[in-house]
């Protein structure tokens, strides 16, 4: 009697190649090229005057002036210039020019006028509102939908309806306000005729240019209804109540009771806290302690709109790098820089290699899309251990930037070791008795293997049964298992059914 003892579970070790090998990749600090202070801009409905309230300061100051007479109804911001609608006659709350102030100091011009031009009637009822798109928009003196086309020039009205029919509830009487902008679509309140009745909610789609309803029942805005987005939710004010109404559960809920003010005639946010204006102050809400804390009256009566200018800090930007790939053992000169998100306000982009910023000036950078935005897809491999720095510029303004350096390290397209071992079932077996081998390649890395083979050495006094890969394929006659694909830290099996000869 033969008996056959496998006692050899040897490990043979292949050199692989691989598909391929991330760099190190690094993200590190942000480098800001300006120290201005963000400000909140306000105009007074029944003054002529426009001020201004240092955040970090916390004090107003007038900043200027308009026509004597000219009340200011709505302002907004965008790139770096403060536009507000006012009104020739003062307080009849329709507004009949459109003014620019240049931030943060000036000169004051005039875009829109009524009556110069058939397009250039400007009548904005109340809050105005700057978008992404490069347009101010507005409800006009008919309570159309206009937008104001900052670099053509051109004034649209894009709709006449508004949702409002003879007998339907009507738009305030002192003004209608469009804002709470959250990227896409623009937010207003119809009231119902009825004064103190319930207000509706209304969505305007600026990409499709349509209306929606979200709400019947809203709460009754005051005579002024200023509107701000934040973080999924609008917010308003009624008298002494405050409100939010969630947009994804399309429900109204109390914020605050005690804002201690008649009414609430201007609104904006700095992205944490909430700026209300009002009879009896300014105002800040804070949402981690619920409590609101009076910032001055820059206007007695203290009567006007709220812009928060985002534009005079750094944008807020992730980025990242993507290494190069392999195809086979070589590398291919593919890498990336990705500019992940910015923040609204954010209008160009530049790179350069090195830690220090020397690409392209404002004026010549590229106009930033829709994040994530790839800014370059063919980036050359670093040397081996070498981690090269570049540096990419997020304009606000010519002189309002971001500076991030990240570092792209070296794609390896080097070699990764397969271990095949093997055990058997039984371990012992007499002349005519079947025994199992199976054998287990892993991929010990550090690379992933792309195309995977094994050399299985069977031994010659048994006859060969059956063999099954859990993947790839079994020659036979060249005993060559070619697995395919093995990752890193992976293992694939091939078991083999022999006769004992």
């Amino acid at each position: 009697m033969e008996t056959i003892k496998l006692l050899h579970r040897c490990n043979k070790h292949l050199k692989i190649t691989p598909k391929y090998w991330s760099g190190l990749l690094i993200g590190i600090a942000l480098l800001f090229a300006t120290q201005a202070k963000a400000q909140i801009w306000g105009g007074g409905q029944a003054h002529y005057q426009y001020a201004r309230f240092s955040v970090s300061g916390n004090s107003w100051g007038i900043a200027g002036g308009t026509a004597l007479g000219e009340g200011i109804f709505g302002i907004t911001v965008y790139n770096g210039t403060l536009y507000f609608a006012a009104s020739i006659a003062g307080v009849t709350n329709i507004s009949d020019k459109l003014y620019t102030y240049k931030l943060p100091s000036g000169p004051l011009g005039v875009v829109v006028k009524a009556g110069t031009s058939s397009q250039y009637v400007f009548r904005s009822r109340g809050q105005i509102e700057a978008t992404k798109e490069g347009k101010i928009f507005s409800i006009g003196a008919s309570f159309e939908i206009q937008s104001w086309d900052i670099a053509a020039r051109t004034l649209t009205n894009h709709t006449t309806t508004l949702n409002i029919t003879p007998g339907t509830p009507q738009p305030s009487f002192t003004g209608s306000d469009l804002g709470g902008y959250d990227g896409s679509n623009l937010y207003y309140f119809v009231r119902n005729t009825v004064y103190g009745g319930p207000s509706t909610l209304c969505k305007y789609n600026i990409a499709t240019n349509t209306i929606s309803t979200l709400s019947t029942t809203i709460t009754a805005p005051s005579l002024s209804k200023p509107i701000v987005y934040l973080k999924g939710a609008i917010y308003y004010g009624e008298s002494l109540n405050f409100y939010k109404y969630d947009l994804k559960r399309n429900k109204e809920s109390l914020v605050s009771s005690t804002v201690s003010a008649n009414d609430i005639y201007g609104l904006t946010t700095d992205g944490t806290k909430l700026y209300a204006s009002s009879y009896q102050g300014f105002k800040s809400y804070d949402f981690t302690t619920k409590t609101w804390t009076g910032h001055g009256t820059p206007f007695t009566p203290n009567l006007f709109p709220l812009a928060y200018d985002g534009s005079l800090t750094p944008p807020v930007v992730t980025a990242s790098v993507k290494a190069a790939t392999c195809t086979g053992q070589t590398v291919n000169s593919d890498a990336q820089l990705v500019l992940n998100s910015y923040d609204y306000g954010s209008l160009r982009v530049g790179y350069s290699i090195g830690s220090t910023y020397t690409g392209p000036a404002y004026a010549t950078a590229t106009t930033l899309t829709a994040a994530p935005m790839t800014l370059v897809s063919n980036l050359t491999n670093p040397a081996s251990g070498v981690n090269q720095p570049y540096t990419i510029r997020i304009f606000k303004s010519a002189t309002i930037y971001t500076d991030k350096t990240m570092l792209l390290g070296s794609t390896s397209c080097g070699s990764a070791d397969l271990t095949v071992t093997v055990s058997t079932t039984p371990q012992t077996a007499n002349k005519g008795e079947v025994l199992t081998y199976t054998f287990t390649a892993k991929n010990q890395g550090p690379n992933d293997v792309p195309d995977a083979v094994a050399n299985i050495n069977i031994p010659s006094n048994v006859t060969l049964l059956n063999a099954s890969p859990s993947q790839g394929t079994y020659n036979i006659s060249t005993q060559k298992w070619d697995i395919g694909l093995l990752a890193n830290g992976v293992s694939k099996t091939l078991t083999v059914s022999v006769k004992v000869n």
